[in-house]
């Protein structure tokens, strides 16, 4: 992936620095859709949007190209001519490069409540957690187990995904690699908890990792899910478990 990103960054510095871009008004700004190769879109718009802007007189920033991800794959690029004809050089190179396509991921995302009772476990947590679950319990990090949400996303390598559940919210998953483990960089919240969970780890292909604790707390406003009206009757303490898996696709 590091060497897809490096490759598309000299494009664009050749492509786009061929003629000095002077500041143009803002009603000569184009927008023009672009087909790129499968599974950069995501890699040229971020590398786009935080390269191609110029500063004017006033000290205000002003972009000379704004990019999104269209839902067909596709660019839409908003930008002034010059700008345009260097990305064109760029989609041209790099459709004609025999470039590794990037590693697709899924993530899985598992909330789990770890109550301090003794009755059995949900019926609904999936078997393919028990390892995690069991070593929780070993270390008496509660008794049982109640699935509250499970959330998934799937993207290429290197890219930054964000989702939102019922109870928990993937605020920012970001997914790279390094010595044949992938680096999580995660921003992930609940209105069950009390904070926020910024983290940075490691994890391997197909493995369970327990990504944090909360403390658990109850807002008996939100009881529409009815996972969440069992836990109304809970006297014990109670703690929020996020268990993550990564699997390559």
């Amino acid at each position: 992936m590091k060497m897809i990103l490096a490759l598309i960054w000299l494009a664009l510095t050749v492509a786009c620095t061929g003629a000095e871009v002077k500041e143009q008004p803002a009603d000569e700004l184009i927008l023009r859709t672009y087909q790129v190769p499968s599974g950069m879109a995501e890699s040229v718009k971020n590398i786009m949007n935080n390269n191609f802007h110029l500063r004017t007189d006033n000290d205000n920033i002003k972009q000379y190209a704004k990019v999104s991800v269209l839902p067909n794959g596709q660019l839409a690029v908003l930008a002034s001519h010059n700008i345009h004809n260097g990305f064109s050089k760029l989609v041209k190179d790099l459709t004609a490069e025999n470039l590794p396509q990037p590693e697709n991921l899924t993530l899985e995302l598992w909330a789990v409540a770890g109550i301090m009772d003794g009755e059995p476990d949900d019926a609904n947590i999936p078997s393919a957690l028990a390892p995690a679950l069991d070593s929780l319990r070993n270390q008496g990090a509660a008794k049982r187990f109640l699935l509250l949400e499970k959330l998934q996303l799937t993207g290429a390598l290197g890219n930054s995904s964000t989702t939102q559940g019922a109870v928990i919210s993937i605020r920012k998953a970001e997914l790279n690699k390094a010595n044949n483990r992938y680096i999580l960089g995660l921003n992930l919240s609940s209105w069950l908890s009390g904070g926020d969970i910024n983290t940075q780890l490691y994890a391997d292909d197909g493995k369970l990792v327990v990504v944090a604790q909360n403390g658990l707390t109850m807002d008996k406003r939100k009881t529409d899910n009815p996972v969440i009206a069992k836990l109304k009757n809970v006297e014990q303490s109670m703690a929020l478990f996020y268990i993550l898996r990564v699997t390559s696709n």
